[in-house]
Order: structure tokens, then C-alpha cells, then sequence
């Protein structure tokens, strides 16, 4: 498939909080991702970043070493849904969303990386985070209850 051709089917992207409520059951995360095509969902380089911190870090901040559980399911993740890598593009849109909204101090890089993403593919980002709102338009984002 070219690469074009996998622009041009992704609709949604799945942020961090996503994918992790969609892997272990959580509705109405679940059953909304289920209900996709899954040929149009994917998720991105930033995501699978944001994981593998998490599978390191301890929520109080210590180094851990990742449980099998949390390997196993980045495997299945990796393989679940389209991968999209961070490219040029996605570069230059995160650098323009970083140095337009730097000065309002709002949302992780993470969260600005994401955002390019669905700019440059045109897709909605699905997420459980609500700090998404400053960085895109209700078009491009569907804010699921947790």
C-alpha cells in the first residue's frame, strides 16, 4: 500500500488514554473504538513513546523495569491499528503549534505532537483528555467520558 493511500484512510487517531482504556475493557472507550473501522483508526510514534515512559516510570517517579503484561500489550497495540511514524510534516505542523501556543503555556508537547498529526492527516482524535481543546478545533476531536 503507498503511503498516500494510508493518509487518505485514517480518520481517527487514538491518544495515550485511549489506547490504554480501549486495552483493558474500560467503555464507553471500548465499545466506541469496536465500533470503528478499523482500517480507519491508528496511532501514532508520540503514543507509543508516551507508553513505553509509563512501562518505565512509576507513578511516583522511580525507574521500574515493564511487567510482561505491559509488553505484551504494547505487542498487541503495535499490531492492532495502523502505525504512523513522526515524520517532516508532522514536524513542521508540531513546530508550528508548538510556537503558536508556547506563550498560553497550555499541554504537554505529547499532546501538541498528537495534535499534528490529526492536522496533517485530516483525522479526529479520539481521546479521554480534555486538555486537547486548546490545540484544535471540534471537528478534529471527540472527548470520550471516562
Amino acid at each position: 500500500m503507498r503511503l498516500d493511500a494510508l493518509v487518505m484512510m485514517i480518520k481517527y487517531i487514538l491518544d495515550t488514554g485511549t489506547v490504554g482504556n480501549y486495552f483493558r475493557g474500560i467503555d464507553p472507550v471500548y465499545s466506541r473504538i469496536k465500533g470503528l473501522n478499523q482500517d480507519e483508526v491508528a496511532i501514532c510514534a508520540i503514543t507509543i513513546a508516551e507508553f513505553y515512559k509509563g512501562f518505565y516510570r512509576s507513578p511516583e517517579g522511580k525507574r521500574k523495569k515493564p511487567s510482561r503484561d505491559e509488553l505484551d500489550m504494547m505487542k498487541v497495540a503495535l499490531h492492532s491499528f495502523p502505525f504512523l511514524a513522526f515524520g517532516r510534516l508532522e514536524a513542521h505542523e508540531y513546530g508550528r503549534l508548538k510556537a503558536k501556543f508556547a506563550p498560553d503555556n497550555c499541554g504537554t508537547d505529547a499532546d501538541l505532537m498528537i495534535t499534528a498529526f490529526a492536522h496533517i492527516h485530516g483525522a479526529k482524535i479520539i481521546t479521554t483528555d480534555t486538555g486537547f481543546k486548546h490545540f484544535t478545533n471540534d471537528d478534529l476531536l471527540e472527548i470520550l467520558p471516562v
